[in-house]
């Protein structure tokens, strides 16, 4: 009987593993789905505990168990952070911006404003349309995204997710910081408020059509409902797409890429949660927070190595 030889048995090894890290990322996708379920049923924190330890989960099949905890200990600050000050920021402050937003709008893109537009030419009253779902998908992904992008960058170099967490808590803390200092009324919030003709609120909608449990969990696991200036839902999709633009540079693969938050900013402007003002603030954000992480403080860094190495 001939026996293998040693490149057969390389090659062996080499599908074993690929076999089982495609066997990984399946089940890892599967349970991500299945924890997005259970939260709509739930509660979003129940998310970030169950995608934290999901993915922990998987680094320690990959046997990275060690490095993962290290590596991803400030998301998980970040996640608690988010619920944390959404317990303190339900209430509605004293002075909320609604009619200043709404005449800001008006003055750069016209009257009506582009959410009433939107509605007026797509919204089907008593009908789930296809757009109406895709805009919701898209909607929701806020909430995955960010970490399965972090995800990837961990397993591809962890120098590369460290640029990528810094940028996302630098984004994630000043969309905080404005949220306390200029509260804003989102458009569905200042329609039902008298202060814009009717904006349904076609996520809930949407997600109730679905899972009807739905709209009682959100409103009860949203944050502020006056947090809407900057848009981070059109930030943190902004800004993968700037760091895959860095890492990536192909024309056609940026391009594609640059349809996730081109269909996010269509989203939350045609579902009445944001005003087309908050999504532009909301990338601004995302490439403020790039240019700081990414490009100027690289660049310090640079600047202070030679003198210190003089110094010593």
């Amino acid at each position: 009987m001939e026996l293998p030889s040693t490149a057969d048995l390389s090659r062996g090894v080499a599908c074993y593993a690929h076999g089982r890290r495609v066997a990984l990322t399946a089940a890892l996708i599967l349970f991500l789905v299945l924890t997005t379920v259970l939260v709509l049923v739930f509660s979003a924190p129940l998310l970030a505990a169950l995608t934290y330890f999901g993915l922990l989960g998987y680094a320690w099949a990959l046997g990275r168990r060690r490095e993962f905890v290290l590596d991803w200990f400030p998301i998980a600050l970040l996640l608690m952070a988010y619920y944390a000050v959404s317990a303190f920021t339900n209430g509605m402050p004293a002075h909320v911006h609604i009619t200043d937003a709404i005449a800001w709008e008006e003055r750069l893109f016209g009257t009506p404003i582009p959410t009433i537009r939107l509605q007026g030419w797509l919204y089907r009253s008593g009908r789930i349309m296809p757009w109406d779902v895709a805009a919701t998908a898209f909607y929701v992904s806020h909430y995955g995204a960010p970490l399965a992008f972090g995800l990837w960058l961990w397993c591809k170099s962890r120098r590369l997710y460290w640029r990528y967490t810094g940028a996302l808590l630098v984004l994630f803390f000043a969309g905080l910081a404005t949220y306390a200092l200029f509260p804003e009324m989102p458009p569905w919030l200042a329609a039902q408020d008298g202060y814009l003709p009717q904006v349904p609120r076609i996520f809930l909608l949407t997600a109730s059509h679905f899972l009807p449990m739905s709209t009682a969990i959100y409103m009860k696991a949203d944050g502020s409902a006056v947090g809407a200036m900057p848009s981070i839902h059109v930030a943190y999709p902004v800004l993968v797409w700037l760091v895959w633009r860095r890492i990536r540079p192909g024309r056609w693969s940026s391009a594609l890429m640059a349809l996730y938050p081109l269909g996010v900013i269509f989203s939350v402007v045609y579902l009445g949660e944001h005003y087309l003002i908050d999504a532009i603030a909301g990338a601004g954000y995302a490439l403020a927070a790039f240019w700081l992480v990414w490009d100027l403080a690289p660049a310090l860094l640079r600047r202070w190595r030679p003198q210190g190495a003089e110094a010593s």
